[in-house]
């Protein structure tokens, strides 16, 4: 028979935009041990493999009085692109705790590190240590070189034979007769060489087209969008191409376009840094009505005619728009820099 007594399930949708979001937990008494515990179910929204959160939890009473936070760490895991999962570990609380909230303060993943809104590289750095009586040990063993040259007896010195016969007599003798031959040949192991090379890489590459995007894989059911060959000048990036979901907009994809507007579809979407660098002519952004779009820092660099910006479900960094300074109308959801305005960047003067 279980000890748990008055659980209590909630769902939690306060911030599905982030990259890992509490989607619901579960309140309870344990009668064996005396307390109250959470256990609290999470979805990673990113694609990649997430390895470690920190978050803050709050813990209101019945009132809804703040009564205790607290710092946790869940760094013993590993959760796929996508997946819903529950740490092993239950979380103890307050006896008085009604409810709880949380603030997700960073997440570790397979390529990159999130901390209050920013992606950042996530790099990894070796050493290689050594004992020191090893050290030590090396040095008796190793032996003096110069007293062991000093004990053994004097070498004769050996000379080569010059030969009378050499290859490059031959090479100098026939030149006459097969230079163009050599030549050519080698023009042709060349070529085909290089024709080879480009055929391998073609067929080992992940990236590819489907109609008018170029995609490259990152899952067996996501791609990310890294180029653009259609010639519409209103471009929308469905949730869906072909049998894929689109889940970025890679650097570069859209870079110098001279595509007048873009609607961004799907479920959850990142726009990479540069991925619009310089669209000159692009004066509107659009997002579809569900699903998130996050706007990484520069996503939109220098598109100096932006004038409307409506992406009611858009998530954007400091600088995401940097240089769009003629917008008009602003619409989005919510953004990680400091005030709306820093969105934009520094004015120059």
């Amino acid at each position: 028979m279980t000890s748990y007594k008055n659980v209590m399930k909630y769902d939690y949708t306060q911030t599905p935009a982030d990259v890992v979001a509490l989607c619901e937990y579960m309140l309870f008494d344990d009668g064996k041990e005396n307390g109250k515990y959470a256990v609290l179910k999470f979805s990673n929204n990113l694609d990649q493999k997430l390895y470690a959160i920190q978050f803050e939890v709050l813990q209101y009473n019945d009132d809804g009085g703040l009564i205790a936070k607290k710092l946790i760490v869940y760094d013993r895991f590993t959760a796929d692109p996508g997946e819903t999962f529950v740490p092993k570990a239950k979380l103890a609380l307050s006896a008085q705790c009604a409810r709880i909230s949380i603030k997700l303060l960073s997440a570790r993943f397979d390529r990159v590190r999130w901390e209050k809104g920013s992606f950042s590289a996530d790099a990894y750095s070796f050493r290689r240590y050594v004992r020191d009586e090893g050290l030590v040990n090396a040095k008796a063993a190793a032996p003096d070189k110069a007293a062991a040259a000093a004990k053994e007896p004097p070498q004769k010195k050996s000379y080569a034979k010059t030969a009378a016969f050499r290859c490059s007599n031959i090479y100098r003798e026939n030149m006459a007769v097969f230079p163009q031959v050599f030549a050519v040949f080698m023009v042709l192991v060349v070529l085909g060489f290089a024709v080879g090379t480009g055929i391998w890489l073609r067929r080992t590459s992940s990236e590819f087209s489907i109609g008018e995007f170029d995609v490259i894989k990152l899952t067996d059911e996501t791609v990310s969008v890294v180029g653009y060959d259609g010639k519409d000048k209103h471009v929308t990036i469905p949730a869906k191409i072909g049998d894929y979901k689109v889940t970025k907009i890679g650097k570069g994809a859209f870079k110098k376009s001279d595509i007048l507007s873009v609607t961004i579809e799907g479920e959850y979407v990142i726009v990479s840094a540069r991925a619009f660098d310089r669209c000159k002519r692009l004066t509107a952004v659009y997002s579809g009505s569900v699903g998130t779009v996050q706007v990484l820092a520069h996503a939109f660099e220098n598109c100096t005619a932006i004038k409307e910006i409506v992406m009611r479900n858009a998530v954007v960094a400091a600088d995401g728009f940097y240089g769009s300074h003629n917008v008009v109308t602003l619409r989005i959801g919510r953004t990680t820099a400091d005030n709306v305005q820093d969105i934009f960047g520094e004015k120059e003067v």
